[in-house]
């Protein structure tokens, strides 16, 4: 006659999670619990109203493609850096170079209503959330543009290493006042066509990226999120110089703003990059 069984002697049945279910009972690491902080410069207090910048436009730069064409800009003022947990700040003489791990706040001087952040390392999913709202309490901005490379993983469809292409997505309230800013026509008397296509259904967006579209979507933002593919590709670098250069004619003064030359400073075989897009 078999016995009552005992659980707490016997040894529990298997589990029936997958593996990657159990991950979300795993301990979140302490920084990944830690804000990120901002250390401002000199420069920023001129632009600093109540501790905080208020742009018509927040450009975020996640991709190596991204960093590389804001690294080029002439005429960008350096305005603070955002500290991961735990990392000291990077003290350099001269002009940081788009493979630095650090994630630099920019104005340019030509048009000082555009911020741009270009984020040059890794931020670990588990800390996305809390790196975009230390953002976004320093920063208010009116519309939100994020670039980022195509998370090949997760993408649902084919993509050729020879052809460059881009995706969109966009918040709610954003699609309300239209596509026209990110539009394109050969003559006037044409029909207007989108110049970016709408990312593909089913596919995903994780990481960062998604952190920071996400928020824009639940504060009612303007936001949009610009996915290129490949990763290294002079072309890429091209097509996004004339899509920001579309873009920020939206805002006073956007039009100087010289991403066109600073595309033309890229070789068609830039450097190797790490993967950026989080």
């Amino acid at each position: 006659m078999a016995g009552i069984r005992d659980p707490l002697v016997e040894d529990p049945p298997p589990s029936r999670f997958d593996p990657e279910e159990l991950d979300i009972f795993a301990t979140i690491p302490e920084a990944a619990r830690t804000a990120p902080t901002i250390q401002w410069e000199s420069s920023a207090d001129s632009f600093l109203q109540t501790g905080k910048l208020h742009p018509k436009f927040l450009l975020l730069g996640l991709s190596g493609i991204s960093a590389n064409l804001i690294h080029h800009l002439p005429d960008k003022i350096l305005l603070g850096t955002i500290l991961l947990p735990g990392k000291l700040p990077i003290k350099k003489s001269g002009e940081h170079s788009p493979l630095d791990k650090v994630a630099n706040i920019y104005t340019c001087s030509s048009c000082q209503s555009l911020i741009i952040v270009s984020v040059q390392y890794h931020v670990a999913e588990e800390g996305a959330y809390l790196w975009t709202r230390t953002l976004f309490q320093v920063i208010k901005p009116e519309r939100v543009l994020i670039l980022g490379l195509t998370p090949i993983y997760h993408f649902r469809g084919k993509l050729s290493s020879d052809e460059p292409s881009y995706f969109l997505l966009e918040t709610d309230h954003q699609k309300l006042e239209g596509t026209a800013d990110l539009t394109t026509s050969k003559e006037k008397t044409e029909d207007v066509k989108p110049l970016a296509p709408y990312y593909p259904s089913g596919s995903l967006v994780d990481g960062l990226a998604a952190a920071l579209l996400t928020y824009c979507q639940l504060r009612g933002l303007r936001g949009r999120l610009l996915l290129t593919w490949p990763a290294e590709d002079y072309r890429v670098a091209q097509m996004l110089a004339a899509t920001l250069t579309n873009v920020l004619r939206l805002i006073p003064e956007g039009s100087n703003v010289k991403f066109l030359e600073s595309a033309k400073h890229l070789s068609k075989k830039p450097a190797s990059l790490n993967n950026l897009y989080i």
